[in-house]
């Protein structure tokens, strides 16, 4: 749980919930293409599949309709 119970950023990592188009779009190249292993978030291409990291995306996007919801 590196982004906190439910995609919760917790302040040193990003809140996932907050995600814009862009980082959508660059989803799997980050996950799975370490896309931003300079910045700490190295690839996950060795624990997941592409499936698992659009399953985790899609979580991801249910938790910031939630928040949506509530605010």
């Amino acid at each position: 749980v590196f982004h906190g119970d439910g995609a919760h950023g917790g302040g040193v990592v990003p809140d996932l919930r907050y995600m814009g188009e862009e980082q959508h779009q660059a989803w799997l190249g980050v996950v799975i293409g370490g896309l931003h292993s300079k910045r700490g978030m190295h690839s996950f291409a060795d624990e997941l599949t592409a499936a698992d990291a659009l399953a985790i995306q899609a979580y991801n996007i249910e938790r910031a309709h939630e928040m949506n919801e509530t605010l």
